[in-house]
């Protein structure tokens, strides 16, 4: 019955497969999408090869992304940080469940984070348009936490609101990934561009051909 109402099935079982693990699910968290692991996968390509570091995710949601970083690179500290206290308390629990030790904040955007430089900065954040609701699946606008999904100026308030302070975050040889709405290639790259302008800022595909990927790169990159 819960199906026929567009219940998604990770919320009527509470569990939501990520990068080979079950995380935790709730009505307040995003349900983790096959594209955002091929952003970890990046971002573990990365911190694969840098030294020991801070690593952020802003908005972590179930918390599926840091923890699989931690879970996957190790050696660094991981931080995330949410707006929703509800989902801060399921990203606890996954974190728990994985025995990892990444530090989970309350924060909006940098509000709480301490003034510290990251080697990586990574962040899926809401970025679909209002204006775009009425395209979505019902089990989406149904079930998942607004919050989570939709953000003001056509999906890149929140991208404005990172941009904004990033290089007081990132160290010199640090790089950000941000996953991005697929039409939003060239307006989220012109965003980081504008704030970064001694960096390189590039779009990347998803497996699927659609641009889904922005990377930020160090400094001495260019």
């Amino acid at each position: 019955l819960r199906l026929s109402e567009f219940e998604p099935l990770q919320q009527i079982t509470g569990v939501a497969e990520f990068l080979g693990e079950e995380f935790m699910v709730t009505k307040d968290t995003l349900i983790p999408r096959p594209e955002t692991e091929e952003l970890v996968l990046k971002a573990q390509s990365f911190l694969e090869q840098c030294p020991v570091g801070r690593v952020l995710e802003i908005g972590v949601g179930t918390g599926c992304i840091i923890l699989s970083l931690e879970r996957l690179v190790g050696r660094h500290h991981y931080m995330g940080c949410d707006i929703s206290e509800e989902a801060l308390v399921v990203a606890k629990k996954n974190r728990d469940k994985f025995n990892l030790q990444t530090e989970l904040i309350y924060s909006d955007v940098y509000s709480n984070v301490p003034h510290e430089k990251f080697e990586c900065i990574i962040s899926n954040p809401p970025y679909i348009a209002f204006s775009e609701e009425v395209l979505m699946d019902e089990s989406v606008r149904r079930y998942e936490p607004k919050q989570a999904l939709f953000a003001e100026q056509e999906g890149l308030a929140i991208y404005e609101k990172i941009a904004h302070r990033l290089e007081e975050y990132l160290t010199d040889s640090g790089q950000a990934f941000f996953e991005i709405g697929f039409k939003q290639g060239s307006s989220v790259q012109r965003i980081f561009s504008e704030v970064c302008p001694n960096r390189k800022v590039t779009i990347h595909k998803d497996i699927a051909g659609l641009d889904r990927m922005i990377i930020v790169s160090g400094k001495e990159a260019q």
